[in-house]
């Protein structure tokens, strides 16, 4: 178990589907290649639940972060 989110395992599935974004938005010029790669290989270690709540958190201490930043009103 790492940090109680449980055994890391190996999904086809999400890894496909993260690709899949990964590649519209190398495409697009919205991420780089090294980007979409670490995203690939992130979704199939974590499994899609597991990545969902690490995604939501991340995305919530960026957005803290965002809020209390120097540019903030």
């Amino acid at each position: 178990m790492l940090f109680g989110l449980g055994t890391p395992g190996f999904d086809w599935a999400a890894g496909g589907a993260f690709f899949a974004f990964g590649l519209l938005a190398f495409a697009r010029g919205g991420l780089g290649g090294d980007d979409v790669k670490v995203m690939t290989d992130c979704a199939c270690w974590a499994a899609l639940g597991t990545l969902a709540a690490l995604i939501a958190i991340a995305g919530g201490v960026l957005a803290l972060a965002g809020v209390t930043g120097d540019d903030a009103p």
